[in-house]
């Protein structure tokens, strides 16, 4: 589309243009460049299945590795370029049917460490999302508790435990605003889905038709 292509320029007007694995400059409208790209380990769709005859498809671009993985942990050295770069991946290159969704859910990242660092790198991946594929952003989930670090927990039971009751709607319009959409949760990593699985929980008593992920890397 056009706009996207509009969208894209400007954005790299904004952000710097040089492939994050490689520091190669990139003359087009890619997040890496082509050999980097290659690289990469593609991965296929997964289904998690959360009770009720509920699931929720899961969508990644590729393995927790390599440059991506030296993206997501960028984040925490507060490089919005680093978040942003991801969105731009997962928007190009992740195997989704994005026009089967209403609106993109950033998963909520808790005020003590926004804090911190300044950014909730999820929100930003969705914005390049929203950007490149004319979806709405939707913000109505906020995290009411400080967890610990998922990858600091094994097991998925533990994490599940960890996340319980960790996530709510910011007011009731909020809510009502998910009830008969699909929904598309954004988040930088998926490893056990506990944290995406709660969410999803979350969004289907809210009345969501469909609800599923998309993320840079799967763990």
């Amino acid at each position: 589309m056009q706009v996207n292509r509009i969208v894209t320029l400007f954005s790299n007007l904004i952000y710097p243009s040089f492939c994050p694995g490689c520091r190669r400059f990139i003359d087009d409208a890619t997040p890496l460049c082509s050999e980097c790209l290659a690289a990469l380990t593609p991965t296929v769709s997964q289904d998690i299945e959360i009770g009720r005859s509920r699931s929720i498809a899961i969508y990644s671009v590729t393995r927790y590795e390599g440059v991506v993985q030296r993206l997501v942990r960028a984040k925490n050295h507060s490089q919005r370029t680093a978040a942003w770069q991801l969105g731009e991946l997962v928007a190009q290159r992740a195997p989704c049917p994005w026009d089967l969704f209403d609106g993109v859910v950033p998963v909520p990242l808790h005020w003590t460490r926004w804090w911190r660092r300044g950014f909730n790198q999820a929100e930003i991946m969705a914005r390049a999302v929203c950007m490149h594929h004319a979806l709405p952003l939707f913000l109505p989930l906020t995290r009411t508790k400080q967890t610990k670090f998922q990858a600091e927990i094994g097991g998925v039971a533990p994490r599940l435990d960890n996340v319980a009751d960790a996530f709510a709607f910011v007011n009731e319009q909020q809510k009502l605003l998910c009830s008969g959409r699909s929904l598309l949760l954004v988040d930088d990593v998926v490893t056990s889905g506990a944290t995406v699985v709660a969410l999803a929980r979350l969004l289907y008593r809210a009345g969501a038709k469909r609800v599923s992920v998309v993320v840079s890397a799967r763990g």
